[in-house]
């Protein structure tokens, strides 16, 4: 427990109640690290291809476009947080 009688692992209060901004918090770092290494793979992979002197494949590309997307939307709901508006998911 620290030093508010939260757990940290769970976000639960000594009294019971649940503090959910150190959840929602972790869980926002956790997709932002994902986000992040699926990014640079991707983009590794179309760099590597193209040092090569190979044209990427369709599929190469489309990876690459949906880690842009998935970044985009860690992004928005980040943005969202910081800003304290609704993220409108559930």
């Amino acid at each position: 427990m620290d030093a508010n009688g939260d757990t940290p692992a769970t976000g639960q209060s000594a009294d019971g109640s649940i503090d959910w901004e150190p959840i929602g918090r972790e869980l926002l770092v956790d997709h932002l690290q994902q986000s992040g290494m699926e990014l640079k793979a991707r983009y590794g992979e179309v760099v590597g291809t193209i040092g090569c002197g190979e044209d990427p494949s369709v599929e190469e590309l489309e990876e690459m476009r949906e880690a842009l997307r998935q970044a985009e939307w860690v992004y928005e709901m980040t943005n969202k947080l910081v800003r304290g508006e609704s993220t409108g998911e559930r």
